[in-house]
């Protein structure tokens, strides 16, 4: 259990990360060639094994260990840490992306823009403390697991004009 705490509030930690803003007004500038990103369309997974790494006493864990990509908008799961806070059914998303160079971010439903991982050209992979290295592998929608089925729902883009005060509905 404290496995799970811990691996919520890193994922926490890490999504209030990369607010750079001279970066964030830069990113239009910087984006990855769209021949060069199709190759990043499809589901993307860190298998099982490796979503989280021992590292002394603590367990560290990328926090989205799933996502589809279909060249414009991103398809997560996020936390909804506030239980007044407006979610989706499901705590999946459809969201805004922008690449700046090889580096892929989505725009949360309430924040600003959120690095998500480095692309190749053949995986995406997201580092975390300099060291420990969480590598996404691409996979086809039947190899998603029933407890993630719900990132295979066709939805709408998240609408950006929701307030977190908004009633869930």
């Amino acid at each position: 259990m404290k496995y799970i705490l811990f691996a919520i509030f890193l994922f926490a930690f890490v999504s209030c990360q990369n607010s750079n803003t001279t970066e964030q007004a830069n990113m239009d500038a910087n984006k990855l060639n769209k021949t060069d990103s199709s190759s990043a369309y499809g589901y993307w997974q860190i298998p099982t094994k490796s979503r989280y790494v021992k590292m002394n006493d603590n367990m560290l864990s990328n926090g989205n260990h799933l996502f589809y990509y279909d060249g414009e908008n991103i398809i997560l799961s996020l936390l909804t840490l506030k239980v007044w806070m407006w979610k989706s059914e499901d705590d999946f998303y459809k969201l805004k992306t922008k690449w700046r160079q090889d580096s892929l971010f989505y725009l949360p439903p309430f924040g600003t823009w959120v690095y998500l991982a480095q692309f190749n050209g053949t995986t995406f992979s997201k580092t975390l403390q300099d060291s420990v290295i969480f590598e996404y592998k691409k996979i086809k929608s039947d190899e998603i697991s029933k407890i993630d089925s719900a990132i295979l729902k066709t939805r709408n883009p998240h609408n950006y004009s929701t307030k977190a005060t908004d009633k869930i509905k």
